[in-house]
């Protein structure tokens, strides 16, 4: 089981894990959720093939 990361606002990007599990949600959820652009406001960035989340998008959806 994936725990909670330590967020801090000076992190700038979280994994889809860490993401996950700080909305309480399972990653395949927040794939759904980009796939089907449920939040427009949660922006993901791809780095080698990977994806994280922007800290200021899910600040944003959290508010």
């Amino acid at each position: 089981m994936i725990q909670k990361p330590n967020y801090t606002p000076e992190t700038s990007l979280l994994s889809l894990a860490e993401t996950a599990a700080l909305l309480n949600v399972r990653p395949d959820t927040l794939r759904h959720w980009s796939y089907r652009n449920y939040f427009p406001c949660l922006k993901r960035v791809k780095i080698g093939g990977r994806i994280y989340y922007k800290t200021s998008s899910i600040d944003a959806l959290l508010k």
